[in-house]
């Protein structure tokens, strides 16, 4: 089997990693995006989105830098924080 032979669904294991399509989830939707402004949910301070990840079947997390503390950016859930205008 070649590279340019049309690849079957049962041949897929026999291709290098590299040259199996992904497939990506255009339709899943995250919660808050990255540079967004967001407000903790326990403390009310003032936080910037900086990363985040999802793991298959469970919640979003955030990783998240408080604006104004030199601390590490903290790692949320999604329902520990909360949504600022984009204005704000």
């Amino acid at each position: 089997m070649t590279t340019l032979d049309a690849v079957k669904p049962s041949d897929r294991v026999a291709l290098p990693r590299s040259l199996v399509g992904r497939s990506a989830y255009p339709e899943y939707i995250w919660t808050f995006d990255l540079g967004d402004k967001v407000r903790l949910h326990e403390t009310q301070e003032l936080a910037v989105v900086v990363g985040r990840s999802q793991i298959l079947g469970e919640l979003d997390n955030f990783l998240v830098q408080v604006i104004g503390d030199s601390a590490a950016p903290l790692w949320l859930k999604d329902f520990q924080l909360i949504s600022l205008d984009p204005a704000a």
